[in-house]
Formats: structure tokens, C-alpha cells, sequence
């Protein structure tokens, strides 16, 4: 089984990492303890990196 790894980055470039096997079906990410602010989350696999832009008010 590939393992997937969730990185957060805050606009300062602070970096949160979490890694879920893959295959696991829906995700969920607790973000609480994520101060207000613009965030990039990043999903990296083997074959791949994506990453996006996203808002906690």
C-alpha cells in the first residue's frame, strides 16, 4: 500500500505534515488548530503533487 502525504503551509511557510495510506476512501483533515489565515495544502504521492489554496476564516 502507497502512502499519501498532506503537508499545510501557512502563507509564512510554516509547514504541518500528516501521511494516510492510500485507498482509505474520503479524508478528513482537522484544521482547529489552524489559526485564521491563507493556507496551502499539499497531496503528494508517488506519481504525483498537486497542490491548493484555501481560507480558514
Amino acid at each position: 500500500l502507497h502512502q499519501m502525504q498532506i503537508h499545510i503551509f501557512s502563507a509564512s511557510g510554516k509547514l504541518s505534515s500528516h501521511n494516510v495510506p492510500e485507498g482509505t476512501g474520503d479524508l478528513t483533515i482537522p484544521l482547529f488548530f489552524l489559526p485564521a489565515g491563507v493556507y496551502y495544502l499539499q497531496l503528494q504521492t508517488k506519481e504525483c503533487v498537486e497542490t491548493e489554496m484555501f481560507i480558514k476564516e
